[in-house]
C-alpha cells in the first residue's frame, strides 16, 4: 500500500510476480495475433478499457507493453499496438 501526494492510497490486492507478468505478455500478443496485428489499446487507454479486455490493472498492462516494446516485438502508437513481423534469423 502505498499513499500518494494527492491523499489517494495505491492498492495492490495481488501481487505480480515474474510468471503472470510473462502470462500477461503472452495474453497481449496472442490478442494481437487474434486481431491482425493491431490492437486499439495503448499506455493511454483508460483503466476501464485496459480491464475489459485483460482483467488487469493499467500499470499491469503498461509493464507488459513495455516490455514487449523493449523486446521489439510491438510498436505503440496513437492509435494502438501493432505487432512486429518476426524476423526470420539468417543461415
Amino acid at each position: 500500500m502505498k499513499v500518494r501526494d494527492d491523499g489517494k492510497i495505491d492498492l495492490r490486492l495481488v501481487s505480480t510476480t515474474h510468471k503472470q507478468a510473462q502470462e500477461l505478455t503472452d495474453k497481449v500478443l496472442y490478442k494481437l495475433t487474434q486481431n491482425g496485428g493491431k490492437l486499439a489499446l495503448t499506455d493511454k487507454s483508460s483503466p476501464e478499457q485496459i480491464y475489459d479486455a485483460f482483467g488487469v490493472s493499467k500499470k499491469a498492462f503498461k509493464q507488459a507493453i513495455g516490455a514487449l516494446y523493449k523486446e521489439k516485438k510491438i510498436v505503440i502508437t496513437e492509435q494502438g499496438l501493432i505487432l512486429v513481423p518476426a524476423q526470420a534469423s539468417p543461415n
